[in-house]
């Protein structure tokens, strides 16, 4: 699978992996726009899995991932010193929403809604799967249920 390593162009070599998964290939890299710095890179999974390559932000995105659990956590936008961060987050249920995060208050304030006439409690679940075929290979897939489904129809 395809993954992310540093590459040195004086002496034409690849550092040790930064980031991989041994089944899906690296689909999308996050870069600061001020900085050009790579700070995050990401597969898609059952659903979108990103690592962080700063500390900072892996632990300000695991924070957010507690607030919103089962939503889907992007760093939108920092600007240049970090000290302010534009957070997207959104779910099969939620179409999305973005926060602005001041390191200086430590707190994360809305700044909009991504589709507000969505109402959230009327969109469907889905629910990962995964099967064998009979020739071995894994087959993956979602299961999609209307809010109010017991699963038996």
């Amino acid at each position: 699978t395809y993954g992310l390593a540093k590459y040195d162009l004086k002496t034409r070599t690849f550092s040790p992996s930064v980031f991989s998964d041994e089944k899906y290939d690296v689909a999308d890299l996050t870069s600061l726009r001020w900085t050009r710095n790579i700070v995050g890179a990401s597969v898609v999974r059952e659903r979108y899995t990103e690592k962080w390559l700063s500390t900072e932000l892996d632990e300000l995105i695991g924070r957010v991932r507690k607030t919103f659990p089962g939503h889907i956590c992007w760093v939108q936008s920092a600007s240049a010193d970090m000290k302010i961060v534009i957070i997207g987050i959104e779910s099969a249920q939620d179409p999305g929403r973005y926060f602005i995060y001041e390191h200086s208050k430590g707190t994360l304030e809305m700044l909009g809604v991504v589709r507000p006439e969505i109402i959230p409690e009327l969109m469907a679940q889905m629910t990962p799967f995964r099967f064998n075929s009979r020739d071995g290979l894994e087959i993956e897939g979602y299961v999609v249920r209307p809010p109010q489904s017991d699963g038996r129809r």
